[in-house]
């Protein structure tokens, strides 16, 4: 996990821990509303700037906008303790959707780094390993079994 992850992790524990002390608390009307809205600004803040962006930049119908809709419309019929588990659940999805774009990138990354750097150049009887981007268009270069083929070409 990267800083930017560990930072959001954090405060979706946060969140969630608020979450449920609050729930438990005897209280109702406005204090109910002002206690659940700190859990919702820690984890929602981003998204609701996000959204803001969005409107200003007339990409109004993205998954910000969505979101933010959902909660504050959750906020307005006064179910507050669903409105911040939506977004908590909307916020852990976008960790997991991080990590799992970020492990495919590397394991990307490491497929690219197994190809061959060198290539056999065959030239009359004789061959020569030279660097794979000294090749050129028509040059014949020598495969043996198992090696990996480290240019485009016909076989």
């Amino acid at each position: 996990m990267n800083k930017k992850q560990k930072k959001v992790l954090i405060r979706i524990i946060a969140a969630a821990f608020f979450v449920v002390v609050f729930s438990m608390l005897p209280v109702d009307g406005y204090l109910k509303f002002g206690l659940f809205m700190i859990p919702y600004f820690v984890i929602s803040y981003d998204i609701l700037k996000k959204a803001i962006k969005g409107i200003r930049n007339r990409q109004v119908f993205d998954e910000n906008f969505l979101m933010s809709v959902a909660t504050l419309a959750a906020f307005a019929i006064g179910d507050f303790a669903e409105a911040v588990g939506v977004m908590l659940f909307y916020r852990v999805g976008e960790v997991f959707e991080e990590i799992a774009v970020s492990r495919s990138r590397s394991q990307i990354m490491e497929a690219v780094d197994l190809r061959p750097e060198v290539v056999n150049l065959v030239k009359g009887d004789e061959v020569k390993s030279i660097p794979a981007q000294d090749a050129k268009v028509g040059d014949i270069i020598l495969i043996r079994p198992g090696d990996r083929i480290p240019l485009d070409g016909k076989v």
